[in-house]
């Protein structure tokens, strides 16, 4: 069941230039982690952007058991948020995603600029080549803040945890 909390202003949230990891776990439940690059909202649904260079682990993980979590995480406000899912589906990325990574690189690019990270730093991080940009889609039934503070590792109202 899909979570109540991807109404517009989270949409808005996890459409800008956040700084994006992607969990997932093995048989062993052994952790793997990669850094995303970039979001959207489709139809309820989460797409997160991976360069399947840099996620093998991951991929792998989500293509056997499809659990996923994935923390969205604001630099210039520590603002933080974490969906889990349990249905995630990898694909190629489609030209629309080729879209998306160019929009997220700019917004990271802004946000990154803004705590002082500039001079193509947001270009380093979501450097893909062509044939290894994946996407990623899944259908959160858990939100958790964890925006660092008394609040953190709370459900988000509309959650089923």
């Amino acid at each position: 069941m899909a979570v109540e909390v991807l109404d517009g202003e989270m949409v808005a949230f996890l459409g800008s230039g956040l700084s994006i990891a992607l969990a997932s776990r093995g048989a062993d439940n052994a952790p793997h982690v990669a850094r995303a690059i970039g979001c959207s909202v489709e139809r309820g649904r989460a797409v997160v952007l991976l360069d399947s260079a840099h996620g093998r682990d991951v991929l792998a993980d989500l293509r056997a058991n499809g659990r996923i979590a994935a923390v969205f995480s604001q630099p210039s406000t520590h603002r933080t948020i974490q969906l889990k899912g349990a249905d995630a589906t990898v694909s190629p990325a489609r030209d629309e995603h080729w879209q998306l990574l160019a929009r997220y690189r700019a917004a990271f690019d802004a946000e990154l600029s803004s705590v002082g990270f500039g001079g193509g730093f947001a270009q380093m991080l979501t450097r893909c080549e062509p044939g290894h940009l994946m996407a990623i889609a899944f259908t959160p039934d858990e939100a958790y803040v964890q925006t660092p503070g008394p609040q953190a590792g709370q459900p988000i109202q509309g959650t089923r945890a």
